[in-house]
């Protein structure tokens, strides 16, 4: 009985000493198909490249981003839209040389699409004393051109036609703005002779000003004779 257990035993361990061999074979083969696998997925993976370049800014981007530097808002965006700085000069009939408070007035200025002559914008500014200003004005689409029409309360209105988004001249000149239009409706009619006439001889303030077409204080010949000038003229009036 002890005989056959050693035997029996010693029969085991050559079994397994003979099986050792082959089943560490087959683990190493595994392993090796193992790493020619992930090898394989390794070489197909695009490898990241990296670059001292530094990332452009929000503007350049066309994208808005104000935790960013340079966060500002662009100037031409990826859909086309554009935003641009429009300086626009106009003089002012009887009101003297530049360079006084007298042309330091408040004007109306209406862009509009030239094709439809939709309002595209309007806003009210105060001329400097050359009678220039600027404002950034935005277009949705930037192979457009536009109208701009420009008016003080007791002026005619002057309108430029087809200015192209893509390059208007700076600054755009419109022109000289006629007086007259002491009711601010765009004509030069018996109405205005009538505001003038009932303050005619005043001082302004505290005369109704609406008359004082040259802007001097006092409603006078003067102011009389620019309206004669202009009667039955009405705007807009069409600038070069």
């Amino acid at each position: 009985m002890a005989g056959f257990s050693e035997n029996g035993s010693r029969t085991r361990l050559q079994e397994r000493s003979a099986a050792t061999p082959y089943g560490h074979s087959v683990a190493m083969l595994l392993l090796a198909a193992l790493l020619i696998v992930v090898a394989a997925l390794t070489l197909a993976l695009p490898l990241p490249v990296f670059s001292s370049q530094a990332l452009p800014d929000a503007s350049e981007r066309g994208t808005t981003n104000v935790d960013e530097p340079g966060g500002a808002a662009p100037l031409l965006d990826a859909a086309g839209s554009v935003t641009i700085p429009l300086c626009i000069s106009v003089a002012y009939q009887g009101h003297g040389d530049p360079g006084t408070s007298r042309w330091t007035l408040p004007v109306v200025t209406t862009i509009y699409t030239a094709s439809t002559s939709g309002v595209i914008t309007s806003w009210v500014q105060t001329t400097d004393a050359n009678g220039g200003y600027c404002h950034d004005v935005h277009f949705d689409d930037n192979s457009i051109s536009f109208d701009i029409e420009v008016k003080h309360s007791h002026t005619l209105s002057n309108k430029k036609f087809g200015i192209p988004v893509s390059g208007p001249a700076s600054p755009i000149n419109m022109g000289t703005l006629l007086e007259g239009d002491a009711d601010n409706n765009n004509a030069v009619s018996l109405a205005d002779f009538s505001i003038l006439r009932t303050t005619y001889a005043q001082t302004c303030p505290p005369c109704d000003d609406r008359a004082d077409f040259n802007v001097d204080g006092y409603i006078s010949i003067l102011d009389f004779s620019l309206l004669r000038t202009n009667y039955a003229r009405s705007g807009p009036i069409t600038v070069p």
